[in-house]
C-alpha cells in the first residue's frame, strides 16, 4: 500500500519551458529507475476535446504494469479548479504530474498536491562548455563575455552541452563540435576581410578550403547584413552578441563605412546567386575577397 508521501501528486510550474522538459525528463527517468516496467504517459490538455475523455486516459488501466505515471501539461489553462479536482480520482499505483507554463500558481480550492516551482539550473552545461572555451585562444575577457552571452540562451547551452557530452562517447575533440557562431571560422573570416587583413585571410581561407562556398558567403552576408543594419539606426541587431564582439562590429563599421558595406553586401548576394545557378565557382568567391580587402 502506497505511503502518503506517494499519494501526494505533484504541481510543477514555471515561466521557463526547458526548466519544466527538464524536470520532467528527471521524474521520469527516476520512475523508471524506480519502477523499470512502469508506464508513463503524457496528455496535453490543450489538444484533448473534453475532461471526460481526460478522465478516460487517467482510469484506464495497462495490460502490463500496475505502476503509471501520468503528465499533464496545460491542465489549469484548459480546465477549472472544480474540473481539476475529478483528476484525482485515480488507482493507488498511478501518480499525476501537472506542468505549468507559468509564473505564479494560485490554487484557491484545496488539491491533493505538492507545488513546486521549477527553477533553470544548468552550471554543469555551462561547466563543460567553460572548460572546452578554456581549450580555444581566448582573452578571458572574451571568455567571461561569451559565457555571460550563453546564460541568456538555455537552449543554446543545453544543446552544445549534449553535443560535448556526444563527442567525448564518440573519442571526438568536442571542440570540434561546438557551434558557438561568434567562435567559428567562418565568422573569424569575416572579420578578417572587413579589416583587411590579409595574411590571417589567406590562412583562413586555406583551412576552409574544404568548406562549400555558399558556407563560407552565409557567415559573410550575416555579418554585413547586420553592419549595414546597425549603420542605419537598428541598435537592436547587435543586441544578442558579447561586448567584445560587438565592440569589433563597431570598429569595423567606422573602418568601412556604409557605402562599401553596402556595395559588398550587393555583390556577395550576386556571388551567391550565381553560385546557385551554376554560373559562378568557389574561385569567384575568394577572387573578390582577395581583390576588395
Amino acid at each position: 500500500m502506497k505511503s502518503k508521501e506517494e499519494k501526494t501528486h505533484l504541481l510543477l510550474y514555471s515561466k521557463d519551458k526547458l526548466a519544466l522538459l527538464l524536470a520532467e525528463k528527471k521524474l521520469k527517468e527516476r520512475f523508471l529507475k524506480k519502477y523499470p516496467d512502469g508506464a508513463v504517459e503524457k496528455i496535453d490538455c490543450e489538444e484533448v476535446s473534453s475532461l471526460e475523455n481526460v478522465k478516460a486516459v487517467i482510469l484506464s488501466t495497462s495490460l502490463f504494469t500496475e505502476r503509471r505515471l501520468i503528465f499533464f501539461k496545460n491542465a489549469l489553462r484548459s480546465f477549472d479548479e472544480k474540473q481539476l479536482l475529478e483528476f484525482y480520482n485515480v488507482p493507488l499505483q498511478t501518480s499525476l504530474v501537472f506542468l505549468e507554463e507559468t509564473q505564479n500558481i494560485k490554487l484557491k480550492l484545496e488539491h491533493p498536491l505538492r507545488v513546486k516551482k521549477v527553477s533553470l539550473v544548468l552550471k554543469e552545461e555551462l561547466a563543460a562548455i567553460s572548460q572546452e572555451l578554456n581549450k580555444i585562444n581566448l582573452s578571458s575577457y572574451q571568455k567571461r563575455e561569451i559565457l555571460r552571452f550563453l546564460e541568456k540562451e538555455p537552449w543554446f547551452i543545453f544543446n552544445e552541452a549534449a553535443k560535448i557530452r556526444l563527442a567525448k562517447k564518440a573519442g571526438v575533440s568536442p571542440s570540434e563540435v561546438l557551434t558557438i557562431p561568434v567562435l567559428s571560422d567562418v565568422f573569424k573570416l569575416a572579420d578578417a576581410w572587413l579589416f583587411g587583413d590579409k595574411q590571417k585571410l589567406a590562412r583562413l581561407l586555406l583551412h576552409l578550403d574544404d568548406k562549400p562556398p555558399e558556407e563560407l558567403l552565409v557567415g559573410l552576408v550575416h555579418v554585413l547584413r547586420q553592419l549595414i543594419l546597425f549603420a542605419e539606426g537598428d541598435t537592436q541587431v547587435f543586441a544578442h552578441l558579447p561586448e567584445f564582439v560587438l565592440n569589433l562590429r563597431k570598429k569595423c563599421l567606422k573602418y568601412r563605412g556604409r557605402e562599401w558595406l553596402l556595395s559588398s553586401y550587393l555583390r556577395l548576394a550576386q556571388l551567391d546567386y550565381e553560385l546557385k545557378t551554376g554560373g559562378r565557382d568557389k574561385e569567384a568567391v575568394i577572387f573578390f575577397l582577395l581583390k576588395n580587402i
